[in-house]
């Protein structure tokens, strides 16, 4: 078969399985199906393998090389690989999804309706992964998979726009087996044919979910899901009982609404589950974090084997205590799977830190080597250990006071747990706004305007049968839909239009909606939904110049003019408040325009799906419309669409929407302000406590010379401390007062706890950060201490004077110091010579001098310049003057303006200004040998 225009023909081969194509384009990819049928029975024997010894190793597309003309040759042919198999056959996919997903997208000469992908993945059910043999046919809604014998099979398709939930599970479940269920097992040459495709869906589906909610009620995990899979359940049974009963409308409805709602159960379920298991890995690690601070806080070991044996007996302990309280450790299969990849994780990321700070180290040493010593940093990691080892050591001294804040931690933890249920239901609510309302009914609709299933349609009619009128909408587009183009119409007047689009509506549905009201006399509407009539906008009958009885040729259809609508009808609005024609597929669904009626033209139903249009819209209008209400919300349960709802007819009405993607309310939130707040006062009070007491403390950092910063962090290192050891001991003993309060039933009926979401962990997070929060403002007042002074920045005192800016600074060397801070400088200078990105400037020429002016001698280090950003064309003379008084070299830095604007030229130089200044601090810092090796190389140059 070729892959592009999709044409398939059939080859024998001759007796040692070789074939001949010919005529094969070079512009085409080509795939080869090979297939061993039993002669006798017609049964298929060997078919293609998918595997990884099959497609995966030799690929069964292919593409003729034009120069070549060939692919494989009769002595070295091309090979398809085929396995022994057996065979299992399943029909009607497409009934399990009320939208179909199908999009329009334009091609190279026309417009293409694109349907998702369907993904099948066969599985062994004993390990969940594909097996070494499998392939696989999807074709027309019908699905063969081929299958080793004696392998138990699972079958899994996905759907292409939700591949992480997938569309169908058939594991062959049963009550003994309701989650891994027992799969499909096949004797070699065997054929299973699901042909009940839907209710082996249904029940697989059904024992799923009810193995996965009876493990969450047993762990007390609720997910909001319970009362939809009751509904299935009922409606499961219902279905049986029809079956027997030869029942088949009631089957069918009954089996389409136990999978539409097991499908909604499988999405609540599905991220409840992985949130229990996602909270019980972060726990994880703050348990690893909780045995480090601890084990410095509690015990503090100078010994490193016994600090060691402390931090594992620590963590044991947590991880126990969580395993007894944590449902997310015990759910899960493969839980202590991923435990160890996170245990092994924070064992390697030490040695990639180590590893990646030697690297940094090397680079660091080179850049040394090249362009001397100009840089200054300090190790992070290293003032961060330093700084917490600090924070616990004063914590450690003052136990009364640490245990008294701690205990304080743990308990307005242990209340926001135990008290706080942040729990996310998926509930049917309307939204209620005021519109037109041409009819009492309900009016269905996708939300992405994806057109409907015919099989939902059917399921409408066999669920409503006897309850209400199904009037389904069907629209069909030509194949250039733009404006100017489109389907011609030609009148027998020989007028030409192009329409845009077709819209199918029945016939009962202008007999009971009033469309006849609205013709033009004498016109009647459709009598059939299979007729060749149509009906046709005033404004397009107008540009045609036909009346009721002319017939009109349309893409080779002769249609008879039954009808002429009023423009009026034709544009009134639908429940949505969105105008009732087709929407123009040409400008996408994010921007929705609607065609004008006179370029639709109105045909039979029936008539137009026979022809591949698609039901677009359904409106449904109950016998008894006090149920209306009830019958929008039982359909919103099912399923993902919009109903709209409206039990009065006129402007200005009151309509409904349902949806249960709109309806998804968080219960419990309003409760967090509260301990939040107190947490945050509590803290802050706390901290502004601490900060007095260590007045003398700071005043110790700040005579040694410790910077604000580094005050700061000291004294948030506790706060992490206190932060990480009282959250997770209040977490801890929270979820376990919470499971004893539960099961000895003292909490309130409407109390759902959920502590095992991630929810309760975002609480925990906040209130983390909370307590760094709360704590800014007394680190403020610490890091005042330190640097009482208003001004906490150094800053420029002079001002330019035309093109020159002289600006003193407080530095004062001796001679030496004097020779060897310039030579220092000049070798800074000297390492930018080129304007390159990230250089902070480019020097053309560098040199020292000295002068004697009026007695006074001058050193000066004199550069011509470009100053970044290169663009704005900035250059200058750059001067650091050393002048001489009394015996004492001063700082003086002299700016000429050569080129540039000025305000660019003083912006800039704020920033050089403060280069060069932090040099002579980095020349401070530097040890006296390395200080002598400039002073030395000075001289050497004078």
């Amino acid at each position: 078969r070729d892959t592009y225009y999709k044409h398939v023909w059939f080859e024998a081969t001759d007796k040692d399985g070789k074939f001949i194509t010919r005529g094969l384009s070079d512009r085409i990819v080509y795939r080869v199906v090979a297939y061993i049928v039993n002669q006798s029975n017609g049964q298929v024997i060997y078919a293609p393998d998918e595997g990884k010894y099959g497609t995966q190793a030799f690929p069964s597309v292919f593409k003729i090389h034009p120069q070549i003309g060939q692919y494989g040759s009769w002595n070295a042919p091309y090979y398809v690989v085929v396995f022994p198999c057996s065979v299992i056959q399943l029909a009607g996919l497409h009934d399990i999804t009320p939208s179909s997903g199908q999009r329009y997208s334009t091609g190279l000469m026309q417009w293409i309706l694109f349907s998702p992908k369907l993904n099948v993945k066969v599985n062994d059910v004993s390990t969940h992964y594909e097996p070494d043999h499998f392939g696989y046919s999807f074709e027309s809604n019908i699905l063969t998979i081929f299958v080793e014998k004696n392998v138990p099979t699972e079958i899994m398709i996905f759907h292409e726009l939700m591949p992480e939930e997938p569309l169908i599970i058939l594991h062959n479940a049963s009550y003994k087996n309701m989650e891994g269920g027992e799969g499909y097992i096949l004797n070699r040459g065997e054929t299973l044919s699901l042909s009940n495709s839907l209710m082996y869906l249904a029940r697989d589906l059904y024992y799923l979910n009810e193995h996965r909610i009876s493990i969450c009620v047993e762990k007390r995990v609720f997910t909001g899901a319970e009362s939809y899979h009751k509904q299935a359940s009922i409606a499961l049974k219902n279905a049986e009982n029809s079956l027997k009963n030869f029942d088949y409308r009631k089957y069918y409805s009954n089996i389409l609404r136990c999978i539409y709602l097991e499908r909604q159960v499988y999405r609540l379920l599905t991220p409840n589950l992985r949130d229990v298991i996602n909270t019980a890995c972060v726990y994880f690690i703050l348990a690893i974090l909780f045995a480090f601070i601890g084990e410095k806080l509690f015990f503090n070991f100078e010994e490193i084997r016994r600090k060691i044996i402390a931090i594992c007996i620590l963590f044991i302990f947590m991880i126990t205590l969580m395993t007894l309280f944590h449902p997310g450790f015990t759910m899960a299969t493969n839980i202590y799977i991923a435990l160890l990849g996170l245990g092994i994780g924070v064992i390697i990321a030490p040695l990639l830190a180590i590893i990646i700070g030697q690297a940094f180290g090397a680079i660091k040493k080179l850049r040394s080597i090249f362009m001397g010593k100009h840089f200054t940093e300090i190790s992070r990691i290293s003032f961060a250990l330093s700084a917490l080892n600090v924070g616990i050591s004063y914590m450690r001294e003052r136990k009364i006071e640490t245990a008294l804040t701690l205990i304080s931690i743990i308990l307005l933890t242990l209340a926001i747990v135990m008290f706080t249920s942040i729990l996310g239901i998926r509930v049917i609510k309307p939204f209620t706004f005021k519109g037109i309302a041409s009819y009492s009914g309900i009016y269905i609709r996708d939300v992405y305007w994806h057109p409907l299933t015919f099989e939902y349609i059917e399921y409408l009619k066999s669920k409503f049968a006897d309850q209400a009128y199904i009037f389904p909408r069907a629209w069909k587009y030509p194949l250039r839909p733009e404006e100017g183009n489109g389907a011609l119409v030609i009148a027998p007047s020989g007028n030409k239009v192009r329409i845009r689009a077709y819209y199918g509506l029945t016939s009962s549905e202008g007999k009971l909606m009033g469309w006849h009201k609205y013709l033009v006399s004498p016109g009647v509407w459709f009598t059939y939904d299979y007729e060749n009539s149509c009906i046709l906008a005033e404004s397009l009958a107008k540009k045609l110049n036909v009346k009721v009885g002319d017939v009109l040729f349309v893409e080779g259809a002769r249609l008879k003019v039954i009808g002429i609508l009023s423009d009026e009808i034709a544009w009134r609005l639908d429940l949505d408040q969105k105008r009732s024609t087709p929407f123009d597929i040409t400008r996408g669904e994010a921007e929705l325009v609607f065609m004008s009626p006179s370029e639709i033209i109105y045909v039979p139903y029936g008539w137009l799906i026979e022809r591949k249009g698609l039901p677009y819209t359904v409106v449904l209008v109950p016998f008894d419309l006090s149920r209306v209400r009830n019958m929008a919300i039982e359909l919103a349960t099912e399923s993902q669409l919009y109903f709209y709802v409206s039990e009065k007819v006129g402007e200005k009405v009151p309509i409904e929407m349902y949806s249960s993607t709109a309806g998804f309310e968080v219960i419990g939130y309003r409760m967090l302000p509260i301990p939040i707040g107190i947490v945050m006062f509590t803290i802050l009070n706390l901290m502004l406590g601490v900060v007095i007491r260590k007045r003398r403390d700071i005043s110790i950092f700040s005579s040694i010379g410790m910077s604000p910063l580094h005050v700061s962090f000291t004294f948030l290192s506790q706060i992490i401390a206190y932060a990480i050891v009282g959250s997770i001991l209040g977490y801890t003993f929270g979820m376990g007062c919470l499971r004893i309060a539960y099961d000895v039933k003292i909490l309130p009926e409407w109390f759902y706890p959920n502590y095992a979401s991630s929810s309760v962990l975002n609480v925990l997070g906040l209130l983390i950060f909370t307590m760094i929060l709360s704590s800014i403002y007394p680190l403020h007042i610490a890091a005042r201490m330190v640097t009482p002074s208003l001004r906490r920045k150094w800053r420029i005192e002079t001002k330019p004077l035309g093109n020159i800016w002289r600006i003193p600074l407080p530095f004062v060397f001796t001679r030496e110091e004097a020779i060897g801070v310039l030579e220092f400088i000049k070798e800074y200078f000297l390492s930018y010579t080129e304007p390159i990105p990230g250089s902070p400037f480019a020097v053309e020429k560098c040199l020292i001098k000295e002068e004697k002016i009026k007695e006074t001698r001058i050193r000066v280090l004199s550069s011509i310049m470009h100053v970044a950003p290169y663009p704005l064309g900035i250059k200058q003379k750059t001067e650091i003057h050393m002048i001489e008084k009394e015996n004492r070299w001063y700082t003086t830095i002299i700016i000429e303006r050569i080129s540039g604007r000025m305000e660019d030229w003083v912006r800039v130089n704020e920033k050089l200004i403060d280069v060069i200044r932090k040099q002579f601090l980095i020349w401070r810092g530097l040890k006296p040998m390395e200080r002598k090796e400039y002073i030395d190389r000075a001289r050497v140059v004078e």
